[in-house]
């Protein structure tokens, strides 16, 4: 095993990227190239090293568990194949500035010449964003915020053309940031609406199903946990026949 060999998971990084640079010089590069800067999650079920905790980081419940092992990679496109530049471990704490400077440092290193960047939506983030002002990079937006007219990005994902706008990144205690972002709005097939409405209709009927069960099981057992569990039934309720209708008036106003 690497382990009983002395190999940390830093060694295997740097062995990784080593053996990535040497294909990477056999290679004439001509020109600029955009280059993709991936993230990757591992699911990971077992108990954290303790000698090393932060090889394993947390994240939104994926495939049964919120821990994983986490990757970064940097690659170009050519000629329809994906060729990998660089790579490297996301540890627990880490920013994600950190990383992605990390990869640049290394894809540069190569002396390829970087037409865009284009990251992973996890990389949204203000301190990413206003460091790196002065290089191309394209960033999926992420939804943030509350529905209401200052509800983060939120808003933006309501707009029903595509367009332009300039969006103001001002987290808490920092400067507002402006960033442009583009809104592309693609129109949507007859059976993407069909397949909404079903999926809407599908979850109402689930949801008024959770209620007769929780109702049966409080005649059952008058519990103050039954009584809770029905209340939660019933208010998950509304909010699928709120969207059932909504999606039932989206489907009229295109009809």
């Amino acid at each position: 095993k690497l382990d009983e060999q002395g190999w940390d998971d830093r060694l295997i990084e740097t062995a990784c990227n080593d053996l990535l640079a040497q294909s990477v010089r056999q290679c004439t590069w001509h020109g600029q190239f955009p280059v993709v800067i991936d993230f990757h999650e591992e699911p990971f079920y077992g108990k954290v090293p303790p000698d090393d905790p932060e090889v394993i980081r947390r994240g939104k419940a994926k495939a049964g568990t919120t821990s994983f092992h986490t990757f970064a990679t940097a690659y170009v496109s050519r000629h329809h194949r994906r060729f990998t530049l660089a790579l490297t471990r996301v540890r627990a704490h880490e920013s994600m500035l950190d990383v992605a400077d990390r990869l640049r440092t290394r894809v540069e290193g190569l002396g390829i010449h970087v037409q865009v960047y284009l990251l992973d939506r996890q990389f949204w983030t203000y301190e990413l964003q206003a460091a790196w002002q002065a290089r191309p990079d394209i960033i999926p937006l992420r939804r943030t915020g509350k529905s209401g007219p200052e509800g983060g990005t939120r808003p933006l994902f309501g707009l029903q053309e595509s367009q332009w706008v300039t969006y103001p990144l001002s987290p808490k205690n920092e400067e507002p940031l402006d960033i442009s972002v583009a809104v592309v709005v693609l129109p949507e097939s007859r059976q993407e609406r069909q397949a909404r409405l079903a999926k809407a209709e599908t979850a109402c009927e689930k949801a008024q199903q959770r209620v007769e069960d929780k109702a049966k099981a409080l005649d059952d057992n008058d519990s103050a946990a039954n009584k809770r569990a029905l209340t939660c039934a019933h208010k998950a309720l509304a909010k699928a026949q709120a969207r059932l209708e909504q999606e039932r008036v989206s489907k009229i106003r295109t009809t």
